[in-house]
Order: structure tokens, then C-alpha cells, then sequence
């Protein structure tokens, strides 16, 4: 998130690990530096299964929804799938995705972002006056 050349220290991101100080020293990071399979094909994470439902159909977990776009039909919505890559991202149908966490999620994160706009471009100033940055 931050690096303070001065100190030689970087502050991470560790959205799941709460009760750990962010801040390190340069000492004591390593660069992350991405497998290459035909190398190494030893190292690579299997990916996991399909889960197979009572009816026999296969079913995968989506990990979240990165992007959405408006089509004539409704909405599609870019879905990345839990131990899998940006490779296999791909487009669902927003009635695939009805009853689900991620779209609930996704939904929720658009409505505050709108709110959070709506409330920016439509503060009260004074009379006559326009928002900045128009």
C-alpha cells in the first residue's frame, strides 16, 4: 500500500490477517515471482473440482465479480472463480448468478459506491455556486 524509501520500510495490504502490523522493512520482503510450469510443473496448485450436486450437475465457487456490463437483456457480470486465474474469468448472465453471495456483494458494493458519489456531486454550497472539479 506504502513505501517509505527514507526508512526503507513498505506497508502491505493483509486484509485477513487483522491482528498483524503491516509495516516491514525491505530486509524482510521478498519479491513475489510468478511459477513458470513448463520449469517447474511440480509447483503448480491443482485446480479444484467441480462439486457434483444431488441432480448430477457440476457446480464451481465464485470467488467474486470483478466487472459488470449492461447488454439489451439485463446485466452480464465478469466472474473470477475460487483457485483459478484471470484466465478463466468469464462472462454470466445475471440470472445465472440470482441467489447468490457474490452478486449480493457486488450489488452492495455498487449501491455504496453510488452513494458515496450521489452525496460528493450533490453537496450543498452556496447560491449560484457549482461543484468543484466541472
Amino acid at each position: 500500500m506504502d513505501v517509505n524509501e527514507e526508512k526503507s520500510s513498505i506497508t502491505l495490504d493483509l486484509p485477513n490477517a487483522p491482528n498483524i502490523f503491516p509495516s516491514y522493512h525491505t530486509s524482510e520482503v521478498i519479491p513475489y515471482i510468478k511459477n513458470n510450469v513448463t520449469l517447474f510443473p511440480n509447483r503448480e496448485f491443482s485446480k479444484p473440482p467441480a462439486v457434483t450436486v444431488e441432480d448430477g450437475t457440476e457446480e464451481y465457487f465464485i470467488r467474486d465479480i470483478i466487472d459488470e456490463w449492461r447488454c439489451s437483456c439485463g446485466y452480464r457480470y465478469l466472474v473470477r472463480w475460487v483457485g483459478y486465474g484471470a484466465e478463466e474469468d468469464c462472462w454470466l448472465k445475471g440470472a445465472d448468478l440470482k441467489d447468490t453471495e457474490a452478486l449480493d456483494i457486488w450489488l452492495a458494493k455498487c449501491k455504496m459506491k453510488l452513494n458515496l458519489v450521489s452525496s460528493v456531486l450533490f453537496l450543498p454550497g452556496p447560491a449560484g455556486s457549482f461543484p468543484t472539479g466541472f
